[in-house]
């Protein structure tokens, strides 16, 4: 049986449609009617994850949950949610949903270990970064997470806000390259991008550094699972 897609967004709603864009850009199909049935539920208002983490306001774990269940209930066999910050709270979810979820943060780390890198800067948000999401996932390997500047995550943080706006310009622009310059003159191999708003400046600029876009992983791996992106494919 062909999996049904459901994808849980809306954190941001621009990078939900990155996701879902991916997803076309990697399959390889010879018919339209080989794509798979993709539901894409884009609901802004879940509580902000950031904030939930930083400052103990609202939990949305209960909206996370109400959303996942009616991705369920329409129908969904898979469930993909393209936003890093928000695997911090996805236990909780999946516990109640009864319903499988891809993992954004073992894809990403999965390419990783393809690439053998020895170490890797992420790019992501303070849930992501303060969290340890990637550093506690590669913490059994041989891989060093190397630490950002507080420049570095700062600088972030007004792009991710920047691109969540839909105020992309080329101050943005210039933040992003400033910051790939700078991992680049360090100890890192390449770097991560964990936040999905990160995808939408790949159109407008093409990083010199090697990195690793855990929305084209994530991506992927839907497609992978959904039949449309072949299991031998080499990268």
């Amino acid at each position: 049986m062909k999996q049904v897609l459901g994808v849980l967004g809306g954190m941001g709603p621009r990078a939900s449609l990155d996701f879902v864009k991916a997803i076309f850009d990697v399959a390889e199909v010879n018919d339209e009617v080989e794509y798979p049935h993709i539901i894409l539920d884009s609901k802004p208002d879940i509580p902000s994850r950031t904030r939930a983490f930083l400052y103990g306001d609202t939990d949305p774990v209960p909206l996370l949950t109400e959303r996942a269940v009616a991705l369920k209930n329409a129908g969904a066999t898979l469930i993909a949610v393209p936003c890093n910050s928000a695997h911090y709270f996805l236990p909780k979810v999946i516990e109640q949903c009864g319903v499988a979820f891809l993992d954004i943060i073992d894809v990403t780390c999965s390419r990783l270990h393809c690439l053998q890198w020895k170490s890797v800067s992420v790019l992501g948000g303070e849930v992501t970064i303060q969290a340890g999401l990637y550093k506690t996932r590669l913490a059994t390997t041989q891989v060093e997470v190397v630490p950002n500047t507080p420049w570095i995550n700062t600088c972030t943080r007004q792009i991710i806000d920047d691109v969540k706006r839909n105020q992309i310009s080329n101050i943005t622009i210039s933040k992003f390259e400033q910051i790939l310059n700078e991992i680049g003159n360090g100890n890192s191999d390449g770097v991560i991008l964990a936040c999905t708003e990160l995808q939408a400046l790949l159109d407008q600029y093409q990083p010199q550094i090697k990195f690793i876009d855990s929305t084209k992983e994530l991506a992927i791996e839907a497609a992978r699972q959904c039949g449309i992106y072949p299991e031998a494919k080499i990268r």
